[in-house]
């Protein structure tokens, strides 16, 4: 019987069929980057035996995120709606998948309302909770400090999220890198238990929270020489009126400001001076490319390479040469009589009345 199905990166259209929710025996289902339109069937919560990779991103899919797929229980890692047109909530049901590891992704959609509780209940979660790109709103909830295991990527940028970032974060100290919370609308100051995040060395990231008030904490600031890129702006750093939550209202305060001189200053400029560097600084090996976007290292695909450690993309193969594997650092010379395919990925004959010397 059948136990996989993956045609990723193809040229697929139309819609999932809601037969595969007969095909019980499927452990897993990858048809990430094609071009599949219509809903997320919910039969497929019925594949009671998945336990990984349910990739379903980066194609055109409407509709909601299925109630159902709570009931995929035995999934340990790759749980991925990402990148397609969802709407509507995130079902609290995701939060019975307790086997979760890694890669639970719903980004880039156009989710709204609140991040339910239950996936606080996702305790083997150790990398990318990603959740940015979407219109999430009201408070973060505290149950996100259980998940202790977390090592890397949490991802809730763009998003509309409010109220004060929950104390219970700095319960994470297994963070190394990407812990990204920017372009929301969090308000108050930026809890001091954060500071104890002392294992970051890649990707803190909070900018864009203009209704943050006051400085960084000195416990916070503490961490700065040892992340890069580290990048945290409150109100008072770009010039307006600081914020404090009273009754999940945010209520203008005085925003503290030097002394003022008997003498003629400067009008200081509203932006941070600080310019950070747009070549990266991570070491992310060759075959993958550091994503300053996401805060992570990304693989480079098929028909696509990277020779260096420190890349900021992949690059293409050239004509004459292909790549049918992830994560390369170099591409392959086609044989004599054979061309590149358009994607790079294979090699193929030439056109009668034609010839390739290479």
């Amino acid at each position: 019987s059948t136990t996989s199905i993956s045609q990723d990166s193809g040229d697929l259209t139309g819609t999932i069929p809601t037969e595969f929710g007969l095909m019980t025996d499927l452990t897993e289902i990858n048809l990430s980057d094609n071009s599949l339109i219509g809903t997320v069937p919910s039969e497929l919560g019925n594949l009671y035996k998945m336990n990984s990779n349910l990739r379903l991103e980066s194609n055109l899919l409407t509709g909601t995120v299925p109630s159902e797929l709570g009931n995929l229980v035995q999934m340990a890692a790759w749980f991925n709606l990402g990148s397609n047109l969802l709407e509507g909530t995130i079902p609290t049901q995701l939060g019975k998948q307790t086997l979760m590891s890694g890669n639970f992704r719903l980004n880039v959609n156009s989710l709204t309302s609140s991040m339910p509780t239950e996936l606080g209940n996702l305790l083997e979660m150790s990398i990318n909770l990603n959740l940015q790109r979407n219109s999430l709103d009201s408070s973060l909830p505290t149950e996100l400090g259980r998940l202790e295991k977390m090592s890397s990527a949490l991802f809730l940028r763009t998003n509309a999220f409010s109220s004060k970032i929950p104390t219970e974060l700095g319960k994470l100290v297994e963070m190394q890198t990407s812990f990204s919370l920017s372009f929301n609308s969090f308000s108050s100051t930026l809890p001091t238990e954060l500071g104890l995040l002392a294992k970051m060395t890649a990707s803190f990231i909070t900018k864009e929270n203009p209704k943050i008030c006051a400085d960084v904490p000195t416990e916070l600031q503490a961490l700065s020489s040892g992340v890069t890129p580290w990048q945290i702006t409150t109100s008072t750093a770009i010039g307006t009126v600081c914020c404090e939550v009273t009754e999940e209202t945010c209520v203008p305060t005085s925003a503290p400001s030097p002394s003022p001189s008997p003498l003629p200053t400067a009008v200081p400029s509203p932006l941070p001076t600080a310019v950070p560097s747009l070549l990266p600084t991570v070491d992310c090996g060759m075959g993958r490319f550091w994503n300053e976007e996401s805060g992570v290292c990304e693989e480079c695909g098929r028909g696509y390479y990277s020779d260096t450690r420190l890349a900021h993309s992949c690059k293409f193969c050239p004509a004459g040469r292909y790549n049918d594997e992830w994560v390369s650092h170099n591409c392959t010379i086609c044989e004599t009589g054979k061309l590149s395919s358009s994607d790079r990925t294979s090699c193929g004959d030439c056109d009668a009345g034609k010839y390739s010397k290479k």
